[in-house]
């Protein structure tokens, strides 16, 4: 299997979306769609919306992308993975780098699990006087997309190039937006390429 595939098979949808629901056969389809996905005339969607309760009466709002767009990026993820994967290996400090392993449960997955971040927390802390501890409340609807372009190439280098539809990272901020009616504030919740 490929990276797209096992993506839209086992990631597309939310962990938390029932099991009798399944994107099994889109995934096998995808072999019949054209190779340029940008062929179909539609350049953006919205997300489905589906409200889960959570803690304290609180509710989580998942956001299921359009299967084109969906799909459009998860394909372009895959096709510059290799690139994506070693900047992902630059940082000593990120315990959430995500790596593709055939056979899993999301496609994508991290390579440390939730174990480990109290290992690690342990040992980074040993030596220190204090420990912050922060949790972002509604992490996901709050992140600015055009931060991705940063993130890959550095926050002046994209400035500068913001228009430039060359850089992968405008590329990926662009598939991402177009998941979601072209909005640069928030990502979809849910889906495995959100955690990636």
């Amino acid at each position: 299997m490929s990276l797209h595939i096992d993506v839209i098979d086992k990631g597309y949808f939310p962990v938390e979306i029932p099991p009798a629901f399944s994107t099994s056969s889109f995934a096998g389809a995808t072999g019949y769609l054209p190779t340029d996905l940008n062929k179909f005339a539609q350049k953006s969607s919205r997300c489905a919306l589906h409200s889960i309760p959570r803690l304290q009466h609180n509710r989580r709002m998942l956001g299921i992308p359009n299967p084109l767009h969906q799909l459009k990026l998860v394909v372009l993820i895959e096709s510059h993975w290799a690139s994506l994967e070693n900047h992902m290996k630059q940082s000593a400090l990120s315990m959430t780098r995500m790596q593709y392993k055939p056979g899993s449960s999301r496609g994508l997955e991290r390579v440390e699990d939730f174990n480990a971040f109290d290992r690690e927390r342990v040992i980074r802390s040993s030596s220190s006087r204090f420990l912050l501890k922060a949790d972002l409340s509604r992490f996901y609807h709050t992140l600015y997309t055009h931060s991705i372009p940063w993130a890959l190439h550095k926050k002046d280098v994209a400035k500068a190039k913001q228009f430039d539809r060359s850089l992968r990272g405008n590329q990926i901020d662009e598939a991402v937006r177009n998941t979601q009616d072209k909005q640069t504030l928030g990502i979809p919740v849910g889906p495995v390429t959100s955690d990636f």
